[in-house]
């Protein structure tokens, strides 16, 4: 008998950050996280009232095998997690991240057979990793005067040490 399956409900955003006015950042991260979170509050509740069985029926799919696990992801072009702007996810089934950290964990968990419960799994713990912000001093000489600047880009490492230098979209 084959194991159960799973199936993963995914949300993309493309909102653009790119912008130096804090306070539109601080809005259009505030507007992404109500958003993905009441996706994934309503998407629970559809089904928790209607079932996995009728969620195939609306998306006319048939199971090769019965679902296990349903996983709900939001992926953000550029920016996902927005806790320095002091907007968290609330709903914790929900695994937000950019669409380089979500292609990058794929390919690091490789063959599996359970890849999106894994997947699910390695967005979560990333989102619970305390990161290291190590400044990138930069300096330009022109001529007897040197210009530095400091803490303009950021590396950043895992508090066991391994590096990831620019896995991630940093706002600092």
């Amino acid at each position: 008998m084959s194991p159960p399956g799973e199936l993963g409900l995914f949300q993309l955003k493309w909102q653009d950050f790119s912008t130096n006015d804090v306070a539109r950042q601080r809005s259009k991260a505030k507007n992404f996280t109500e958003k993905v979170d009441a996706w994934a509050r309503d998407v629970q509740g559809w089904l928790a009232e209607f079932g996995t069985e009728s969620l195939l029926r609306s998306f006319r799919m048939k199971a090769v095998r019965p679902i296990s696990q349903i996983y709900v992801f939001a992926v953000g072009r550029s920016a996902a997690r927005f806790q320095s702007y002091g907007f968290a996810a609330q709903v914790r089934t929900l695994a937000s991240a950019t669409w380089r950290q979500f292609t990058r964990l794929r390919f690091e968990i490789g063959p599996s057979e359970h890849v999106l419960g894994d997947l699910h799994a390695a967005i979560q713990a990333e989102r619970m990793t305390p990161l290291k912000l190590i400044p990138i001093r930069q300096e330009m000489s022109l001529g007897r005067h040197t210009i530095v600047l400091e803490n303009l880009w950021n590396a950043f490492d895992h508090d066991d040490g391994s590096s990831l230098s620019d896995e991630y979209d940093v706002k600092g």
